[in-house]
This record gives C-alpha cells, structure tokens and sequence, in this order.
C-alpha cells in the first residue's frame, strides 16, 4: 500500500503530465466539442418538436374553425326551438308560421319591448 506522499507525488505527477500533454488536451477539447454538439443537437430536436406542435395546434384549430359553422347550425337550430317555444307560449291562439314563410313585423323597438321580452324569457324557466 502506498503511503499519503507517494499517492499525492504520483497524483501531482499525473496531473503535471496531463498539462503538459497535447494530447492529452485534444481528449478534452473532443471531449467538450461532442458535448455541445450533443447539446445543440437536443436544442435542435426540441426546437423542430416545437415547432412541429405549433403547426399541429394551427392545423387543429383551421379545421376547427371550418367545423365551427356545424357548431353554428346546432346553436341556430336551439335558438329557433327557444323563439318557437316563446311564440308558442306568448301567442297560444295563433299558428305558427310555415319553415320557409317570411313574417314581416312592424315594431317598435323601446324599453317596453325590451321588458315583454326578458318577461316572457323569465317565464319559460
């Protein structure tokens, strides 16, 4: 076994010949070159994996946009049932008009209107 000053005489000799040693600092600077380029290659990778998400998220939400306008023909269909309803319920005497008939109305748009209408809305809850 060697002793405490032999192991750090020969720990310093090594040391010493490792700097003085050029190839020895071609290992190193292989060494740390490989690490960034591993570093940037992840950076790559991560970067195109970003990317490739956000044209994945834009794709989605074009078709869902172009989807929307089937969202919009089941609002407008709940929208129509709530005015059927409401005409159903406010005018029991009379008949509703045919799907494809035009109901011209002349009104006059002010509070009281407003009011009958929130009114009769409150009612059907």
């Amino acid at each position: 076994m060697m002793d405490t000053a032999a192991h750090e005489r020969a720990f310093n000799k090594n040391i010493r010949d490792r700097l003085n040693s050029d190839e020895w600092s071609f290992q190193v600077a292989r060494g740390v070159m490989r690490h960034r380029r591993k570093r940037f290659a992840v950076a790559a990778v991560g970067s195109t994996a970003t990317a490739a998400a956000a044209a994945s998220l834009v794709i989605a939400l074009l078709y869902w946009f172009q989807a929307g306008s089937t969202d919009g023909e089941r609002l407008n269909r709940f929208v129509n049932a709530q005015v059927v309803g409401t005409w159903k319920k406010v005018f029991t005497d009379s008949s509703l008009p045919g799907e494809n008939d035009t109901i011209l109305v002349d009104a006059q748009y002010d509070e009281s209107l407003d009011s009958m209408i929130e009114a009769t809305l409150l009612q059907r809850l």
